[in-house]
C-alpha cells in the first residue's frame, strides 16, 4: 500500500534533523490495538518493529498470518513489512517508540496502571533524549505526566480512538488527539502522523487534557448507551405489547434534535466498560457513571426476566446467539456473555441452553440451536441477520427476544424485542 501524506512528508526529529523514514518501535505491537496501529504506521513508510511477549501471536505475525478478526488486517499484512521481538533493547535503535498496552481496572474498578509503568521500568534504560515516545493506552489522568518521569525521551499523549474490528480504518480516518508538553514535541508527533493518515491532528493539548478527551468521548457512548437500554427497560415497564423500537422511531422522524440511541443487550467491551472509572475512582461525582454501568450490566439479567414474564417459559431448550462483546468481531475482553452465562446456571436453566457464536471456536455453530424454544440474541453478528435463516436452524415454532432489533420483525410486530413465531 502506498504511503498516505508520507511520500512527501519528513518527520523532524528532537535533535533537529528531518527524516524521510522513521525507525518506530511498539510496545505491545501485537495485540488488538498495537497491531492494527503497526500497520498503519508502515504504510507511512517507516521501519515497523513490534515488541510483545506473546511468542505465539508474533509468530502467527512472523508467518504472516493475521491473528484476529480486524477487516482489512490480513491484506494489509500481507503487502507491508514488519519485524518482530520480543526484546526490548531494540528500543534503542528506534527514533519513535509507541506504547499501546493493556490498562485494565482492578475489581474494585480501581484503575490499574501497572503494565505501564512496568514497561517503562524495562524499557528507560534503552531510550533517549532524541526520541519520540508515544503514549497511545488509554490511561488515568496524570498517568503520562508520570510517564515522562521515567524517561528522557520526548512523552506525548496520542489515544486511539478506535473501534473494535475498525482498528485500522479508524487509525487513519478519525482525528488524532495529541497532548504535548512543548510545541517542539507537539510538531514532531503531528509530522509523524501525517505520514500514515488522512485525517487530520487536532490542535496541540497538554498530556492530561488529551487523557481526559480520550476518556470523556468513551464516557460519552457508555452513558449514551445506558440511555438506550433505559428507554427499553421503561417500556418494558410500562408497556403492554408497546414496543421501544416503534416509540423511538416515529418520536424522532423529521426532527434534528433527537435521536435517540437504541437499546442493546451485551453493552460492554474492552473500553467502554472501564475508561470511564479512570477518572470516576478519583472524582467524588460519580453517579452518572456508576448508573449507565449498572443498567448495562443488568441487560441479560433483565433480557431473562422478559423471557420468563411470557408464554411458554420455561422451555425444554434455549439459544443464546452472539457471545462476543460486539457484532462480526472475536474480542472476548469485556462482553457480558459472563453475566449471561451466570444468570443462565442461577436460574437453572444451564443444562438445558446452547451457546452460539461464529467468531469464537469455544462456542458452537448455528446448527445447535435445532429445537429450541427461545432464542436469544445477545451479540448482533451479520450471521444472524437473516431471520428466516435462524427459524430454518430451529425447525420449529420458537419465542424470540432481539432487544437490539437487529431484525425487521422486531421493529414491526413485536412485544417490545419479544415475538413468536
Amino acid at each position: 500500500m502506498a504511503a498516505r501524506r508520507g511520500s512527501d512528508a519528513t518527520t523532524p526529529t528532537l535533535d533537529g534533523e528531518t527524516s524521510d523514514s522513521c525507525n518506530v518501535c511498539i510496545i505491545g505491537g501485537a495485540g488488538y490495538m498495537g497491531l492494527p496501529f503497526s500497520l498503519a504506521v508502515a504504510t507511512g513508510g517507516h521501519d515497523v518493529t513490534i515488541v510483545d511477549i506473546d511468542e505465539d501471536r508474533l509468530a502467527q505475525v512472523d508467518d504472516g498470518v493475521f491473528p484476529f478478526s480486524e477487516r482489512g488486517g490480513q491484506e494489509l499484512l500481507d503487502e507491508v513489512e514488519i519485524t518482530t521481538s520480543t526484546e526490548h533493547d531494540v528500543v534503542a535503535d528506534a527514533d519513535v517508540v509507541v506504547l499501546t498496552v493493556g490498562t485494565p481496572v482492578d475489581k474494585y474498578q480501581t484503575p490499574d496502571m501497572s503494565i505501564v509503568f512496568a514497561v517503562m521500568d524495562a524499557i528507560s534504560p534503552y531510550t533517549n533524549e532524541d526520541q519520540l515516545l508515544i503514549l497511545r493506552s488509554t490511561v488515568a489522568p496524570g498517568v503520562g505526566d508520570a510517564v515522562a518521569n521515567r524517561t528522557d525521551a520526548a512523552v506525548v499523549n496520542a489515544p486511539e480512538r478506535a473501534r473494535q474490528h475498525y482498528m485500522i480504518e479508524d487509525t487513519i480516518n478519525v482525528p488524532q488527539l495529541l497532548g504535548a508538553p512543548t510545541q517542539r514535541s507537539y510538531e514532531q508527533a503531528k509530522s509523524f502522523f501525517e505520514t500514515f493518515m488522512d485525517a487530520d491532528v487536532m490542535p496541540r493539548l497538554s498530556r492530561r487534557e488529551a487523557e481526559l478527551a480520550k476518556i470523556f468521548g468513551n464516557v460519552f457512548l457508555y452513558v449514551t448507551f445506558a440511555l438506550g437500554n433505559e428507554y427499553w427497560a421503561l417500556t418494558e415497564h410500562h408497556g403492554d405489547g408497546d414496543n421501544v423500537h416503534r416509540i423511538l422511531e416515529v418520536a424522532s422522524k423529521g426532527i434534528d434534535w433527537f435521536n435517540p440511541p437504541g437499546p442493546g443487550a451485551n453493552t460492554g467491551g474492552p473500553c467502554l466498560r472501564k475508561d470511564g472509572w479512570f477518572v470516576s475512582t478519583a472524582f467524588p461525582a460519580t453517579e452518572l457513571y456508576e448508573t449507565a454501568s449498572s443498567i448495562n450490566n443488568a441487560m441479560p439479567s433483565r433480557a431473562l426476566d422478559g423471557l420468563e414474564e411470557r408464554e411458554g417459559w420455561p422451555p425444554e431448550k434455549i439459544a443464546v446467539l452472539g457471545m462476543t462483546f460486539k457484532a462480526d468481531a472475536d474480542d472476548m475482553r469485556g462482553s457480558l456473555a459472563d453475566q449471561m452465562h451466570y444468570e443462565i446456571e442461577r436460574r437453572g436453566y444451564g443444562d438445558r441452553t446452547v451457546f452460539v457464536d461464529p467468531h469464537n471456536d469455544a462456542y458452537d455453530e448455528l446448527d445447535a440451536i435445532d429445537g429450541a424454544d427461545w432464542v436469544l440474541i445477545l451479540t448482533p453478528h451479520s450471521a444472524f441477520e437473516d431471520f428466516e435463516a435462524v427459524s430454518d436452524a430451529v425447525g420449529g415454532t420458537a419465542w424470540y427476544c432481539d432487544i437490539w432489533g437487529l431484525w425487521n420483525r422486531t421493529h414491526e410486530r413485536s412485544d417490545n424485542g419479544y415475538f413468536k413465531y
